[in-house]
């Protein structure tokens, strides 16, 4: 494929491989395959890093400050 739909080329540039795969598939009808080839071949030659997997810290840290509170209540109320 020589040219990549626009809005693939904006997840691209944004850094979100996942989703600009699932773009150019849901697009394009190519494979998984095809269509990873391609999003990576696009963002090397453009110099672009591409992020795999994406965390929110504050989201995870929000995770485990609950399960600290939950675990210190139970402690509080069933141990002491």
């Amino acid at each position: 494929m020589s040219e990549l739909p626009e809005e693939v080329i904006t997840a691209i540039r944004a850094g979100h491989k996942f989703a600009a795969i699932k773009l150019l598939r849901t697009r394009t009808g190519m494979g998984l395959k095809e269509s990873k080839e391609a999003v990576e071949r696009y963002a090397q030659q453009h110099n672009i890093y591409l992020r795999s997997a994406e965390i929110s810290l504050p989201g995870f840290l929000g995770v485990v400050g609950v399960i600290g509170l939950v675990g210190y209540l139970i402690y509080f109320f069933f141990f002491r």
